[in-house]
């Protein structure tokens, strides 16, 4: 074989090997899901524009998700902060590690979530926050008359992402999506108009695109239809 030839496909070899190393690169996906209730009032705020899709695609889902790198939520004198650099309640931080151990007073504010995991770059990583709970509801007998029943939902949150490196100190997530699933509705018995019917199980996707900077964390503002409460979905991507 030729020399150059040898060369040529030596070269060749190494630099797809390079290629196959940087796709295998670890990244660090870390997230904290918050539910508060109804009570909190929300200001946010978005200094540098992270989102990598179109101006369109955030207008359709703008009154629905608020993305932030700063935030504060109020009720009374109770507070959560979100900053790039952490996340505080009443100025105590509540770190990524610490996850559910956090001390939080539920009728308030629940972490529901707060895995903290590393993949390969670009592999999609899926995760489940699964809460099947039961509801009361009136259905209507033969006789006319009415009678409790329960019924099991699964309600809960799914997170899927997948993310590169795009620049030394930057990545990109390519693929975010965020289906929730949640009761806000009952069905309607004749007569009545109290919301006492069987509960209808709602279920919303979103998809996002971002660009977001590493050791920075990103703030994301659900406000389901029809519920009183409020999802936060803090989160980093980096190489930690």
């Amino acid at each position: 074989m030729h020399p150059l030839r040898i060369i040529l496909l030596s070269t060749l070899a190494f630099l797809q090997a390079l290629s196959l190393s940087a796709q295998e690169a670890p990244i660090r996906y870390a997230f904290q899901v918050f539910q508060l209730n109804g009570s909190f009032s929300d200001k946010t705020s978005l200094e540098n524009k992270i989102w990598s899709d179109s101006t369109a695609a955030w207008e359709r889902i703008e009154n629905d998700v608020t993305l932030f790198d700063k935030g504060e939520f109020r009720n009374g004198k109770d507070r959560l902060v979100m900053e790039p650099k952490g996340c505080f309640w009443n100025d105590r931080e509540l770190t990524f590690e610490e996850g559910h151990q956090a001390a939080l007073p539920e009728k308030k504010i629940k972490m529901i979530f707060s895995p903290n995991l590393i993949r390969k770059e670009r592999e999609l990583v899926r995760l489940k926050i699964a809460s099947t709970l039961p509801y009361q509801f009136m259905k209507a007998r033969e006789d006319g008359l009415f009678e409790v029943d329960e019924i099991m939902l699964p309600t809960g949150l799914d997170i899927e992402i997948k993310a590169h490196q795009d620049k030394e100190d930057s990545y990109e997530i390519t693929y975010l999506e965020l289906d929730l699933r949640s009761v806000n509705r009952r069905e309607t018995l004749r007569g009545i108009a109290l919301p006492i019917g069987k509960p209808i199980l709602d279920e919303v996707e979103y998809r996002l695109k971002l660009t977001v900077r590493e050791y920075r964390s990103y703030g994301i503002l659900l406000r389901p239809k029809g519920s009183d409460s409020l999802i936060i979905i803090r989160f980093e991507v980096d190489d930690r």
